[in-house]
């Protein structure tokens, strides 16, 4: 993905795709009528597809798809009303790698007020035209929240289904720990041996004996991104 223009008003992405087989790029197309902001540019993969948070022409977020074996665009729906809360970011789950979305209810940039919560929202079937069902994963109301701690706009964030918690990193300029674990009746900080550590990303990690020869490559997709 290229995106030209400044980078709060972009005025064109392009999109191509690398071929691991033939070692070339092929043009996929232009958009001109969404963007992806900056502080919305981590991807996820689910099943093949790319998802990210993407913004209209009149600064509204909402939730694009890739489909690699088709090379087409896909809008893909939101949870519930979708004006009735603000996305964070995006995560995937490790084993079944489902779709997750962070979200807080209105009103936003209030973390104390009463009944303002954040919301996990876990996708159970996404549809080949962008229609998706949603779960509300997990809710954790502010007042459960121990320590100060500030949500913001493309956090990094793990989701642990088994132990029904999602895992955030900390020291954000409101938070002192190193990494969060929020569940519904559970907020635990966990500091880090070295006090001056910052955890600037988390990461799923999934052991494979796969391994991959040389020559053997199928065709292989992947996005570039200046």
């Amino acid at each position: 993905m290229d995106q030209t223009g400044n980078v709060h008003n972009p005025s064109l992405l392009e999109f191509e795709i690398y071929d691991f087989t033939s070692d070339s790029w092929k043009a996929v197309g232009e958009i001109g009528d969404w963007f992806i902001l900056r502080r919305n540019g981590r991807v996820m993969y689910v099943n093949g597809n790319a998802y990210w948070l993407a913004t209209t022409r009149g600064y509204v977020d909402f939730l694009q798809s890739f489909d690699f074996s088709t090379e087409r665009f896909t809008r893909v729906s939101l949870p519930v009303d979708r004006h009735s809360y603000h996305i964070f970011s995006l995560s995937v789950t490790r084993e079944e790698q489902k779709l997750c979305l962070l979200t807080q209810d209105e009103p936003v940039g209030i973390p104390t007020a009463k009944g303002s919560s954040i919301n996990v929202w876990m996708a159970t079937k996404i549809e080949s035209n962008g229609a998706t069902s949603w779960i509300k994963f997990l809710s954790v109301n502010f007042a459960n929240i121990h320590k100060p701690f500030c949500f913001h706009n493309g956090m990094n964030f793990l989701v642990d289904p088994e132990n029904k918690v999602f895992v955030c990193p900390g020291k954000n300029g409101f938070s002192k720990t190193f990494l969060n674990i929020l569940g519904e009746n559970k907020s635990i900080q966990v500091e880090h041996q070295d006090a001056e550590s910052v955890c600037s990303l988390l990461v799923n990690y999934v052991p494979t004996l796969v391994q991959i020869q040389q020559g053997s490559l199928k065709k292989v997709k992947k996005y570039r991104r200046k």
